[in-house]
Order: structure tokens, then sequence, then C-alpha cells
């Protein structure tokens, strides 16, 4: 019965990767004005007696499906039936669509969204620690190179070392025959 009441806009939406990308609003009900009951009512809440005594809020009814909205967002009234229109659109496209209203789409998609920037910096972080650990590694055989190499000196100063003292030790020293 709702369906064949409310006009439908249609613009379609693009889905990628299996999720949606663009907002539908194929399915938004619209409605005309011999659809609605608008009352005038006195405002509320703080401003003391100059809103309670103006005429600036709005009552809002869908007729054909007893939805209503009350809307006193600022003072002007003509402002105020604009807002009053576009919650009752958001209500009626809650009611009737469900899952598939524009609101739940918008949420879906910043949950996807949300998700996919946390992905994004989960993986930005783990290749950060990756090079971290790539580059203590070279650095380690760096300095495992360099070990082996003081190492290496060393043993060869050892050799020349014992080389030379060997050389002193041999009988046929110079300064050995002076003596």
């Amino acid at each position: 019965m709702i369906s064949n009441i409310c006009r439908r806009s249609f613009t379609t939406g693009v889905t990628l990767l299996g999720k949606r990308t663009r907002l539908d609003y194929s399915k938004v009900p619209t409605f005309t004005e011999a659809d609605l009951e608008e009352k005038f009512i006195k405002g509320w809440g703080p401003g003391g007696q100059a809103v309670n005594k103006t005429t600036n809020a709005v009552f809002l009814k869908h007729i054909p499906t007893g939805i209503w909205i009350k809307c006193q967002d600022g003072r002007s009234l003509d402002r105020n039936r604009k807002i009053a229109r576009t919650l009752l659109t958001t209500k009626l496209d809650n009611e009737i669509n469900g899952e598939d209203s524009v609101e739940n789409q918008e949420k879906v998609l910043t949950s996807f969204k949300k998700e996919l920037n946390k992905e994004k910096t989960r993986l930005k972080y783990q290749l950060r620690r990756e090079l971290k650990e790539a580059e203590k590694g070279a650095e380690e055989e760096k300095v495992g190179d360099v070990e082996e190499k003081v190492g290496e000196d060393e043993k060869e100063k050892e050799n020349e070392e014992n080389v030379l003292g060997a050389r002193n030790d041999e009988p046929n020293n110079k300064e050995n025959d002076t003596k």
C-alpha cells in the first residue's frame, strides 16, 4: 500500500568490488503536498518568552503512513518548514526501506571506509616494522663483517709477530752472531 502511495526518483548507485561506493537514491520515497498535514505551533525550549510566544515551529504529518515530525531548529518559519520536510523524507525512507534506506547506506559506506583506512594504517606500520627489522639485520651483518675483518687483521698481526719471533730465534741472526 505504501509503495503505491509514494513516488520514487530514479538514480542508480554503483557497486565496486561487492561494496556500494555511491548512495542509491532510487528507493527514496517522495510525497505530494496533498499527502501532508502541516500545522504551525508555538515554539518551546530555551529562549524564554520570545520563543514561547512565536509560532515558528512546524508539525508535519504524512497522512497515508501516519508518520509525523516536529521541527523548531531556528527562528525562521520557512527554514523550519524545509528542515521538517527533509526530516520527514528521511524518516519515511527509514520506515519504508529499512536497511536499504539512504541513512543506512551512509552508515555502511562510512564503516567500510573506516575499515579500509584501518587496514591501510595497519599495512603501513607493518611495512615500517619490516623495514626497520631489515635495516637492523643489515647493520648486524655489517657489524659481523667488521668484527670478522678485525679478527682477520688480529690473526694477520699474530702471524706476522710469530714469523718475526721465529726469525729472531734463528741462529743465523746477525745480532746473535756478534755476541
